[in-house]
């Protein structure tokens, strides 16, 4: 593998890349519920009271993994760093599976496969330095 890449794919990297997009997509969420469902909704329409809930609390939860990836961000292999990497490789196989059946069956519009595409870098990203040794320089 290239050593560049091999040097940018590090912890420190993927939490802070992490930190951001969580940040993001969890602001967005709390703060533009109508502007997120039409860009990934097939039917902003399906916005209610409670998807709205739902669309708020899902976006604390991403709020609260961005401050968490944030705060682990220089630690490098720890303990503690290596429950958010199993943590970020569980949720991201979880939505690549969710993401490719909301598009598939038309809830979600082409817009989601970027997601998809971002939770499968993110997943083997946190796969690859979960297989590094407890204390390793990551």
């Amino acid at each position: 593998m290239n050593f560049l890449l091999l040097y940018t794919m590090n912890a420190r990297n993927l939490f802070s890349f992490v930190a951001f997009v969580s940040l993001l997509f969890g602001l967005g969420l709390v703060f533009t519920i109508k502007q997120m469902a039409d860009l990934y909704l097939t039917n902003p329409g399906w916005v209610n009271p409670g998807t709205t809930f739902v669309a708020q609390s899902w976006g604390a939860l991403l709020i609260a993994v961005g401050v968490g990836c944030w705060a682990v961000r220089n630690d490098g292999l720890t303990t503690g760093s290596r429950a958010m990497l199993l943590m970020l490789v569980v949720t991201n196989v979880g939505w690549i599976v969710l993401h490719t059946l909301a598009i598939v069956n038309g809830v979600e519009t082409p817009m989601a496969w970027f997601q998809v595409v971002m939770s499968v870098v993110v997943a083997g990203w946190s796969a690859m330095l979960l297989r590094r040794p407890v204390g390793a320089m990551a």
